[in-house]
């Protein structure tokens, strides 16, 4: 019986610790546009870029505050940053929007389905959206275009 109860917890903590690394299907942007983004962890924060879309196109920062960043390609382009892990909420980083060159604070969680939740707002209030865990096999046909890790890495804004 303690044998039953043992691996039945270890079960729950297992459910219970999801790891927020990996690969997603993010919502639909404000152009009809889905992107495939990775979450990695780098000096014990948390980080998201984008490497593909699911229709093939590119996505353009043209509305960048930073004259010298406009009409750079997002892909592979850190635009999420410095999320801490906090239990089972991720929060304090920002997130930035290229769509219309804002940046927002940024928090991150799992609901009940497993979908992460990813929050953009200002003074608490904002808009949350819903990603998609991806597995190894959803991502492979996008993999040919991910950047190595030290491009990416060399993105991270240093604000």
């Amino acid at each position: 019986m303690l044998k039953k109860i043992f691996w039945i917890t270890l079960m729950f903590i297992g459910l219970q610790a999801q790891e927020i690394e990996g690969y997603y299907l993010t919502h639909v942007d404000d152009k009809g546009k889905q992107s495939i983004v990775e979450i990695f962890k780098y000096e014990n924060k948390y980080f998201a870029y984008g490497f593909a879309t699911t229709d093939g196109s590119i996505s353009l920062d043209e509305k960048n505050p930073n004259e010298k960043l406009r009409g750079r390609d997002m892909g592979g382009v850190v635009f999420v940053w410095n999320l801490v892990q906090d239990d089972k909420k991720w929060s304090n980083g920002k997130i930035y929007n290229y769509a219309n060159g804002k940046t927002y604070d940024a928090s991150a969680w799992f609901d009940k389905n497993g979908n992460l939740i990813v929050k953009a707002s200002v003074w608490g209030f904002g808009k949350e959206l819903i990603w998609k865990k991806m597995s190894e096999k959803e991502v492979e046909q996008y993999l040919g275009t991910k950047p190595s890790i030290e491009k990416v890495i060399e993105s991270i804004p240093q604000k």
